[in-house]
């Protein structure tokens, strides 16, 4: 792990202008990165079950022991040194001097160093700005990784290659070239899983296509999708035209690709995060050595195979491990890779613990669905408050959803993988097929949500739940009767009405469930969005 750590850090570090770098800080933060903790037992008379119950004692013993002092590199730092930007944590290794204009010019400091004015970076956070040579990774069999933008502009890519406009992008590309972009930095790798199987939630179509990933088709894989927003232009010249480029014919190539393709990136993207339910439960319930060994089996199988179901989804893998998965994925494939990882889990618990006679681990994700300039800690935040969601709330087994849009706060829905009825990611495609065909008109969404906020009173006690539960459904089938579906042109269909009063009887608060249903519609608003991009028309 070090080792490789070392590499990457090599790698990096050349590009940077060593006048005001203070390398030998960067290299020893970078050394105390990564953390190692094991133990070991041995297995006495007393067997295995024994044994493993100490191990995991003096494991947890081992962890809580904090052996270690001041930082190796506290002397090397020196006192008032600014700390990183990005998370406070460690000490700034590019000198203070080079922020001085009069030694530097914010030109020469982003150049030589990566950085803007106001920006401070540690060793951890300089080799993260600085990444690794796309000839390096094209040799390197790592997964591959691609940026925020790069997912959420996959609704698009996918549209590209259905509608057959590869030789309109080309043409953008070029055109990005002559105005001065070095493309070559912003190559993308393809990844193991060359196919992407792209499901219409809102129908059976599927389409096998090559990944989309490589608009260039040629072995050097593709472009990185920030190029299709037209707000990430300025930024990408400023890092990546050597000699300033001309950054409004870029954008006047951009609007002439996007008016050939028929649609506008969608700006959003989902990240997962997935963990095994009841883990600890089933180890302790099996107990013995070969038990233990058949079921880890299981979990390594499962691990290995995380990354082409979600790189067949055209997401990038983050981590897989045992039960937990991390990953990016674009919004039109995210509900069925999430259904995909449950699946897989399933199976390969029902291999590892066959004939055991006891319950099977299941798995609980979460989605964060977020713009793609997002901050990425704050991302994983969120995806991990939809996993407690699906955990807590939810009652393990389930999925939940976070979205939080540029404006306003978050948007939260959840069920079980195995609720009666229809289960939250089908019914997400159900709504989003309402709302695409305006049997739901979009007005009904928020106007339900508003509703909820006329049973919170400031002062006093809240009415009883069975008032609140029969005022809400009075008034929530008064605004479907009174909204128009298919533009105007019609009244909503009772079928459908019946259907989304139904969400309303869910077991739960009334108030909550009038939230919910309000939430399950803005998701699928978000999707269809996406879907829209993807699957429409020409």
């Amino acid at each position: 792990m070090q080792s490789a750590l070392s590499a990457y850090r090599e790698d990096a570090f050349r590009h940077v202008d060593g006048a005001f770098f203070h390398r030998e800080l960067a290299e020893q933060q970078l050394d105390e990165l990564m953390e190692f903790v094991w133990v070991a037992v041995p297995v006495e008379p007393d067997g295995y079950h024994a044994a493993r119950a100490r191990a995991e004692a003096t494991l947890a013993a081992r962890k809580n022991t904090r052996g270690w002092g001041a930082v190796p590199w506290h002397d090397l730092a020196g006192a008032g040194v600014p700390k990183s930007s990005l998370d406070g944590l460690r000490e700034s290794v590019i000198d203070e001097k080079a922020y001085d204009t009069e030694m530097l010019s914010p030109e020469q400091l982003r150049k030589g160093y990566f950085v803007q004015s106001k920006e401070r970076l540690c060793g951890v956070g300089l080799m993260k700005r600085v990444g690794v040579d796309p000839d390096v990774l094209l040799r390197d069999p790592r997964p591959t990784f691609h940026s925020t933008a790069h997912i959420a502009a996959h609704p698009l890519l996918t549209r590209v290659h259905r509608l057959g406009h590869e030789e309109t992008v080309r043409a953008y590309f070029e055109a990005l070239e002559d105005a001065g972009l070095s493309l070559k930095k912003l190559h993308v790798g393809v990844g193991d899983q060359k196919q992407v199987v792209v499901h219409d939630p809102l129908g059976v179509a599927k389409e096998t296509h090559v990944r989309t990933f490589e608009q260039r088709a040629n072995e050097r894989g593709g472009v990185d999708g920030a190029v299709f927003f037209e707000g990430r232009l300025e930024s990408l010249f400023e890092q990546y035209a050597p000699e300033g480029g001309d950054v409004q014919a870029a954008r006047a190539a951009l609007m002439y690709c996007l008016g050939q393709i028929g649609a506008q990136p969608n700006p959003y993207y989902a990240m997962l995060l997935a963990d095994g339910d009841r883990m600890g439960k089933a180890i302790d319930t099996l107990g013995e050595i070969e038990a233990h060994k058949a079921l880890g089996q299981a979990l390594d199988k499962f691990a290995a195979g995380c990354r082409s179901i979600v790189e067949a989804a055209g997401g990038s893998l983050i981590y897989a491990g045992g039960d937990d998965v991390l990953a990016l994925l674009p919004l039109h494939t995210a509900l069925r890779c999430a259904n995909d990882l449950r699946s897989s889990f399933a199976e390969w618990m029902d291999q590892g613990i066959q004939g055991q006679g006891i319950d099977h681990p299941t798995l609980s994700v979460g989605l964060a669905l977020v713009h793609h300039l997002e901050p990425m800690a704050h991302v994983r935040r969120l995806a991990k408050e939809a996993e407690k969601l699906a955990k807590d709330e939810a009652g393990r087994n389930a999925l939940a959803i976070v979205m939080k849009k540029r404006s306003g706060g978050a948007t939260r829905a959840l069920g079980r993988w195995d609720e009666a009825g229809i289960p939250l990611y089908l019914r997400l495609n159900r709504w989003s097929h309402l709302l695409n065909d305006e049997a739901i008109p979009d007005g009904v969404i928020y106007e339900i949500e508003a509703l909820a906020r006329v049973f919170e009173p400031e002062l006093g006690e809240p009415p009883a739940p069975q008032q609140v539960k029969a005022a809400l459904r009075s008034l929530t089938a008064r605004v479907f009767g009174r909204k128009r579906a298919n533009h105007g042109a019609d009244e909503m269909d009772r079928s459908i009405q019946a259907e989304l009063l139904e969400r309303l009887e869910a077991p739960g608060a009334p108030l909550e469930n009038v939230r919910r249903l309000s939430a399950e519609l803005q998701i699928a608003r978000l999707l269809l969005d996406a879907r829209n991009v993807a699957w429409g028309g020409a």
